[in-house]
């Protein structure tokens, strides 16, 4: 029995997450691989999601896959029962950085989407981006806030910013994902062609990708993807089988740095600009 404790649940990815969880343990029980998987979603309350583990605990799963609140409330543990899956956060961050910086000649002014505060995933990234930042003196930034990884959220953030800043001169944008579409929906309402910005964003959301292509942005992207639950459920299975399995499993970076790429490769014109 393998059980999904995730946290956080008011995005596109958080959902995909879930619903891949669902309907890969979906088929793994019709296989008779599992015997039963269940999945919650606990909120950003890491206390809620402490009980939520210790429920899943005491009803006996033999494995929990985890998506923490807090890296040092339920990550961070000292226990050879703890396998990380991941992708490089640090290594995310920097290849947007470096991206937009390289795009930018290393000069001038830009807003930065981080994801949530306090979230060990976001003080990663960050650290990557911050590491390239302080190579280029040259690039100042204007304003940052936390977009949550969310179209609406980055929404607000991004006219907030706009109004504060607009007027010096928008000359990029860095963002840790998920309100790429929102930054462009919102660079157009304030009269800026969004080709002409240059603009380095995580995730790689339809909707994001088809302004991608339609608008022929200046565009790069990397992805944490979202089927990181599936490979979280492998890893398990093969601890679960006796199989040897290091600690830290890492799943590599997708990228995107054309329209070409995007189009041919990442637009899906038949889904919705969630997927």
């Amino acid at each position: 029995k393998i059980a999904f404790s995730n946290s956080y649940v008011g995005n596109a990815w958080r959902t995909a997450a879930v619903n891949i969880f669902d309907a890969y343990t979906a088929d793994l029980v019709e296989q008779g691989v599992l015997s039963k998987a269940y999945s919650s979603s606990a909120g950003d309350d890491v206390q809620a999601q402490i009980n939520e583990i210790r429920n899943m605990m005491s009803e006996g799963y033999d494995a929990i896959v985890c998506i923490a609140a807090s890296a040092t409330g339920l990550q961070s543990v000292d226990s050879d029962l703890v396998y990380n899956v991941n992708t490089d956060q640090f290594e995310y961050g920097r290849l947007l950085a470096q991206s937009l910086a390289d795009r930018m000649g290393g000069e001038g002014n830009i807003l930065w989407f981080k994801g949530i505060e306090g979230n060990q995933v976001t003080l990663d990234r960050t650290e990557g981006m911050q590491s390239v930042l302080d190579n280029y003196p040259g690039i100042k930034v204007l304003g940052d806030g936390y977009g949550k990884w969310d179209d609406s959220t980055t929404a607000s953030v991004m006219s907030n910013l706009m109004s504060a800043y607009a007027s010096q001169g928008i000359d990029g944008i860095l963002s840790e994902g998920g309100g790429g579409h929102a930054i462009v929906q919102s660079l157009v309402e304030n009269g800026i062609d969004p080709a002409t910005v240059p603009i380095s964003e995580g995730e790689m959301f339809n909707s994001f990708m088809k302004d991608w292509v339609e608008m022929d942005l200046d565009a790069f992207c990397t992805a944490q993807p979202p089927y990181l639950a599936a490979a979280a459920v492998d890893v398990a299975l093969k601890v679960l089988n006796g199989e040897e399995v290091e600690p830290m499993t890492y799943v590599d970076l997708p990228t995107c740095s054309s329209k070409e790429e995007a189009e041919e490769k990442w637009y899906q014109p038949d889904q919705e600009g969630g997927f």
